[in-house]
C-alpha cells in the first residue's frame, strides 16, 4: 500500500481526535466521578442503573416513609396503652383500698372522684390518635371511640353478641329513704319505718348490655326504617346450646323503673325481666343455671337513642346501624358489621359463633410484605369498663347519699327546732331505718370493690396481652427495618460500583490519557516539519 503525505495526515488528525475525545470523557468522568454521561456511552451500566435507582428508590419509601410512619403508629399506641394500663393499676388499687370497712365520708367522697377522673382519662387515651387518624377504631380513623359532646337525636339499632359467660350476681338495694322523706319526717316516719318499706337487698341474676336507657326494635321514638315496633308478645330470645345447636326459647317482659320496689325483684325461677332503663336483663334462678349449664350464646337486638358525651360510639364495638345519618338510599353506608356469624341458619336450626372482624390497618413494609400495625379497642378497653366503672361510682354515691342522710338526721336530734318528744321519737325511728340503709350500702359497696379487685386484674390482663401483641408487631417491625436497611446499603454500594468512578483512578486514567494527547500533538508536528528538501 502507498502510503502518502495525505494519508499520514488524515491518520494523524484520526489519532489526534480520537485522543482529544478521550481526554474529553476522562475529564468528564473527572468532573462528574461517574462512569457515564448520557445511555449511549454504554448501554449496559444505564439499564443497571435504572433497574438499581428503582430497587433503591423502593426502598427508600419502605425506610424512610412507611416503616417510619408505622413506628410512629406504634409509638403513640404503646404511649396510650402504657398511660391505660397506669390507670387500670390504679383503678385495682382503689378498688382493694375501697373494699376496706374503715372507710370514712372523706375517703370515699376521694375515691368517687378518683373514679371519675380515671373514667374519663382512659378513655381520652382510647381516643389517641396518630396525625388526625385515632389510633384504636380501626378502618374509622375519622371518628372516635367515644362521643365528645350529647347527641341527644343519635339513633342506632345495636345487635350484641352474648352468653352464659355475661351471666352475673348483682345485689339490688331498695326502699331508700329520699331527702324528702327527711324534710317530711313528720309524717314520713311512720311509712319508713314499716316493715314492708323497709330497706332491702335482692341478689339476681343479670346480663348487663353495653347501654342504658334503650328500647325495642323500633320502640324508641320515630323509626326511618319503617320497621314495625316489638310488641310484647314478640319479646322472645332464642338461644343456643355450646355446639350450636337450639337450645330454648326465652319470653321476657320488660320494665321501665330504675329505682325498683321490692316486688319489682321478684323474678319468676324461669321469667326474664328486661329493665329497659338499666338495661339489664334479670334470669331466674332456673332458667340461669339452664344457661350456664348449656353454654347458651345468643344475641340481643335493641335500639338506643340519645348518648352522652364519653359514651362508646356503638361502631366500634357491634353490628350496628346508625338512623341518624342519610336517608333511605344512604343506610347501608351507616350499617357496620363487625360479627361474622351470631345467626340462624340451616335445618335443623344451628346457631354460629360470633366471631370478629379484624380491621386491619397495613402497612407495605417491604418488598412483597405487609404489616397490621393497628390495635382496636375491643382488643384494650372491652365494652363492659365504662359501665363498671360508672357502676363503682353510682354505688360510692348511694354510700356517700346514705351517710349523708344519717348525718342530717342526727344533727337535726340535737337541734332546738326538734327537741320535742315526738319529733324525737319520730326522728329515731327514721335514724334506724337509714342505720340499715347505710349498712345495705356500705356492704353492697364493700362486696362489689372487692368483687372487682378481681374484675379490674382481668382487665389489667388484657391491656398487658394487647401491649405484648403490640411489642411483638414491634420486634417485626424492627426486624424488617434491619434488613430494609441491610438492602438499602446493598443496593447504594451496587448502583456505586455501577455509575461511580474511583477518583484516583480518574486521575491516572486522565493523566494516561491527556498524555497519549499530547504525543500525537508531537507526533503530529514532526510529520509536518517534513518537506521535499528533507528527501534531496
Amino acid at each position: 500500500m502507498r502510503i502518502t503525505n495525505n494519508v499520514i495526515m488524515r491518520n494523524t488528525k484520526t489519532n489526534i481526535n480520537g485522543n482529544k475525545i478521550n481526554v474529553n470523557e476522562k475529564n468528564n468522568q473527572m468532573s462528574s466521578q461517574k462512569k457515564i454521561d448520557r445511555p449511549s456511552d454504554d448501554p449496559v451500566i444505564a439499564v443497571r442503573a435504572l433497574r438499581l435507582r428503582s430497587n433503591l428508590s423502593e426502598l427508600k419509601q419502605y425506610l424512610k416513609t412507611n416503616i417510619e410512619e408505622a413506628e410512629s403508629w406504634m409509638n403513640i399506641t404503646d404511649t396510650a396503652l402504657y398511660n391505660m394500663r397506669g390507670i387500670m393499676n390504679d383503678m385495682h388499687t382503689l378498688c382493694d383500698h375501697a373494699a376496706n370497712d374503715t372507710l370514712n365520708q372523706d375517703d370515699r367522697k376521694t375515691i368517687l372522684a378518683q373514679l371519675r377522673q380515671n373514667q374519663e382519662q382512659i378513655y381520652a387515651e382510647g381516643n389517641a390518635d396518630y396525625a388526625g387518624r385515632t389510633v384504636f377504631t380501626g378502618w374509622k380513623t375519622d371518628t372516635t371511640l367515644t362521643y365528645s359532646m350529647d347527641k341527644p337525636e343519635e339513633h342506632y339499632t345495636i345487635t350484641q353478641p352474648l352468653s352464659f359467660a355475661d351471666l352475673e350476681e348483682e345485689a339490688y338495694n331498695y326502699n331508700m329513704v329520699s331527702n324528702e322523706d327527711i324534710v317530711n319526717f313528720r309524717t314520713k316516719a311512720g311509712d319508713v319505718s314499716d316493715p314492708n318499706n323497709a330497706p332491702g337487698s335482692k341478689t339476681l341474676e343479670r346480663i348487663r348490655l353495653a347501654y342504658d336507657q334503650i328500647g325495642l326494635a323500633a320502640d324508641t321514638g320515630a323509626d326511618p326504617s319503617g320497621r314495625t315496633p316489638i310488641q310484647p308478645g314478640d319479646c322472645k330470645i332464642q338461644w343456643a346450646k355450646g355446639d350450636g345447636s337450639l337450645g330454648g326459647t326465652i319470653t321476657y317482659t320488660t320494665t321501665t323503673t330504675k329505682a325498683m320496689e321490692a316486688a319489682d325483684y321478684v323474678i319468676g325461677d324461669d321469667d326474664c325481666v328486661l329493665n329497659t332503663d338499666t338495661g339489664e336483663l334479670y334470669f331466674g334462678k332456673n332458667l340461669a343455671e339452664t344457661l350456664k349449664e348449656n353454654q347458651a350464646q345468643f344475641t340481643f337486638t335493641y335500639d338506643k337513642t340519645g348518648f352522652e358525651k364519653g359514651d362508646l360510639t356503638p361502631e366500634n364495638y357491634f353490628n350496628c346501624t346508625n338512623w341518624s345519618k342519610g336517608d333511605a338510599s344512604d343506610w347501608d353506608r351507616y350499617t357496620y358489621t363487625h360479627y361474622e356469624g351470631g345467626a340462624w341458619d340451616g335445618t335443623p336450626p344451628s346457631y354460629t359463633t360470633p366471631k370478629w372482624i379484624h380491621e386491619d390497618i397495613n402497612y407495605t413494609v417491604a418488598t412483597n410484605q405487609e404489616m397490621a400495625i393497628n390495635l382496636e379497642a375491643k382488643d384494650v378497653l372491652d365494652q363492659n369498663l365504662d359501665r363498671d366503672i360508672s357502676a363503682l361510682a353510682d354505688i360510692v354515691q348511694a354510700s356517700i347519699d346514705a351517710h349523708n342522710k344519717l348525718d342530717k338526721l342526727t344533727a337535726m336530734q340535737k337541734q332546738d327546732a326538734y327537741a320535742s318528744e315526738d319529733d324525737q321519737k319520730k326522728l329515731a325511728a327514721m335514724i334506724e331505718v337509714v342505720s340499715q340503709e347505710v349498712d345495705y350500702a356500705d356492704n353492697k359497696m364493700r362486696d362489689v370493690f372487692t368483687h372487682y379487685v378481681g374484675k379490674m386484674q382481668d382487665y389489667l390482663t388484657t391491656m398487658d396481652l394487647a401491649r405484648t401483641d403490640l411489642g411483638s408487631l414491634g420486634q417485626r417491625l424492627d426486624l424488617t427495618k434491619n434488613r430494609v436497611e441491610s438492602q438499602y446499603t446493598t443496593v447504594d454500594k451496587l448502583k456505586a460500583e455501577n455509575e461511580d468512578e474511583d477518583l484516583s483512578d480518574i486521575v491516572i486514567d486522565y493523566q494516561a490519557a491527556y498524555l497519549a494527547y499530547q504525543a500525537s500533538l508531537q507526533a503530529a508536528a514532526k510529520v509536518q516539519e517534513q518537506t521535499l528538501l528533507d528527501y534531496i
